[in-house]
């Protein structure tokens, strides 16, 4: 929830005609719809919000201020999130990239990713999918399936890979 929460007065904050977020997410293991606005934003930035945006180094101080952005939430706690990092090199249009993180059988975490505008990935271009320990959610999505093992995987772990193939060959992951 705190990142959520910081995530979306940046967004707030950057955005001219923004004047609310809402999340359709899972907060301690519980299904949840967070909705943050404007006047909420702007009473924890002690001002209008759009005013921390006013230049880069306004921002930099609103992203400094905010403990899972500076990354208390990320760091301090010996491995919060496992990031995936994939570099597109598929021969058709992925719009997206979503996973299910599964251990030992279980569904253990799932992360979607997609561009802001809907376009598709660029060839070359890099998406991270962040599986975080606490958010315990699952569910499949729609599309196209993939199935890879990870590399030792622990949280707190980076790890890049490329995206290759097509749907009617099938794609890979290869692990840099």
């Amino acid at each position: 929830k705190e990142a959520i929460t910081g995530f979306s007065y940046l967004l707030l904050a950057g955005v001219g005609n923004l004047d609310w977020v809402e999340w359709d997410c899972v907060v301690d293991g519980q299904h949840t719809l967070l909705k943050l606005d404007r006047e909420q934003a702007s009473e924890w930035a002690g001002r209008d919000i759009k005013e921390c945006a006013s230049s880069a180094a306004e921002l930099q101080k609103a992203m400094n201020a905010l403990p899972a952005i500076r990354g208390n939430l990320y760091e301090n706690d010996e491995g919060y999130a496992l990031y995936l990092q994939v570099v597109n090199k598929a021969d058709d249009a992925v719009y997206g990239l979503g996973a299910d993180f599964y251990y030992d059988g279980e569904i253990r975490t799932s992360c979607y990713g997609e561009n802001a505008d809907g376009s598709p990935l660029k060839p070359g271009q890099m998406m991270t999918l962040d599986f975080l320990r606490e958010d315990l959610g699952g569910g499949s999505l729609p599309g196209h399936e993939l199935s890879f093992d990870l590399p030792d995987p622990r949280f707190g772990l980076n790890y890049s890979c490329v995206l290759t193939g097509s749907f009617a060959e099938g794609f890979e992951l290869a692990f840099l």
